[in-house]
């Protein structure tokens, strides 16, 4: 086990099962959130080593959460938050 931490942020469920369950496979610690509001108060408990962002989900956009992550967190010098940005906006649905 590696016990790297990943957090992800994405409105897709069957997304979000089939990367947890390959990272966890993979030896990861995994914590999805169904929307941006839900993600900003889990890296207000703890810091992952990298968080997965989708850029459209509701409540709040990948965008407004990158803002967000910058002016809570990275420029106030509490976290040194990773953040890969995904997004599945081009599929055929």
């Amino acid at each position: 086990m590696n016990n790297l931490k990943i957090f992800i942020a994405e409105d897709e469920e069957a997304l979000v099962e089939i990367y947890s369950e390959r990272f966890k496979k993979a030896g990861y610690i995994v914590s999805s959130f169904k929307n941006g509001l839900e993600l900003l108060e889990g890296l207000s408990k703890e810091t992952p080593d990298v968080v997965l962002l989708d850029i459209m989900m509701p409540e709040m956009d990948g965008y407004d959460v990158l803002n967000s992550i910058h002016q809570n967190f990275i420029d106030q010098g509490k976290q040194n938050v990773k953040v890969i940005v995904w997004s599945n906006s081009g599929s055929a649905e």
